[in-house]
């Protein structure tokens, strides 16, 4: 496994060569997609020059975004961003979801990086991709799992809204451990090893400790449960449990 110190010392160099080639080779840089964490990141490391620094990630509002580094001269666009959308058709009764499509990209060979956000409805759908990314889609991506699909560059006429279950939870505290019990039905034991075992992500950021206290709005990513908004704390019980309204991405 790779030493996330060594992961991270790599990204924070990776964001420094861009940093230095915009503001002293006046050359224009961009990331890879990145998470949550990692944009949080990229920002603290270009605090500096905030002001040529762009994140995007192909429309507005997106999730994974890239970080373009512009030289000082150079004027700050979405439109230079090596984004290429790409619209998915399938048919309507093919239950599609976000883990079918992002698997079978990662099979074809596809890095993480090379992939942002995947929005779907019924029978269509549009990600966003690097272009190598695309033309790799574009020319062998005919299918997720047993299910057919049809793709093509660019945007469909309406972007697919993010789809969520919402959920209502009982929990006793706000600690991080009783929310992921109760989000994915496992006992207060494992969802404490879930957590030491570094799976479980508010806003982006690794969380290690149990106890940890979860705010309302934040995003908890539960690795290998999915991810989750925790809204608003509703009510407390007659037996003083909170009931918490949260919800799924789908």
């Amino acid at each position: 496994m790779r030493n996330p110190d060594i992961k991270g010392r790599t990204f924070a160099a990776h964001i420094e060569d861009l940093l230095y080639a915009a503001t002293k080779r006046y050359r224009t840089g961009f990331t890879g997609f990145l998470n949550l964490r990692e944009k949080t990141e990229a920002s603290r490391l270009a605090a500096s020059v905030k002001k040529q620094v762009l994140f995007f990630g192909g429309y507005p509002d997106a999730e994974r975004v890239m970080m373009g580094v512009f030289p000082p001269n150079e004027t700050v666009s979405s439109e230079a961003f090596p984004i290429v959308p790409v619209t998915i058709h399938f048919r309507p009764q093919d239950p599609i979801g976000h883990r079918d499509l992002l698997g079978a990209l990662l099979g074809m060979g596809l890095s993480r990086e090379t992939i942002g956000d995947i929005l779907l409805e019924q029978g269509n759908g549009v990600c966003f991709l690097t272009p190598p990314a695309a033309n790799l889609a574009l020319e062998t991506f005919y299918k997720a799992g047993r299910w057919g699909l049809q793709l093509e560059r660019g945007l469909p006429e309406k972007l697919p809204e993010r789809r969520f279950e919402e959920l209502q939870i009982h929990v006793s505290s706000l600690r991080l451990d009783c929310i992921t019990a109760a989000l994915t039905r496992l006992s207060r034991e494992k969802a404490q090893r879930l957590i030491e075992s570094g799976k479980a992500a508010i806003n982006g950021t690794e969380i290690l400790e149990p106890a940890f206290q979860t705010a309302p709005g934040a995003v908890l990513s539960l690795r290998g449960y999915g991810k989750y908004i925790f809204d608003q704390t509703l009510r407390t019980t007659k037996k003083d449990r909170l009931v918490l309204q949260c919800r799924r991405y789908l």
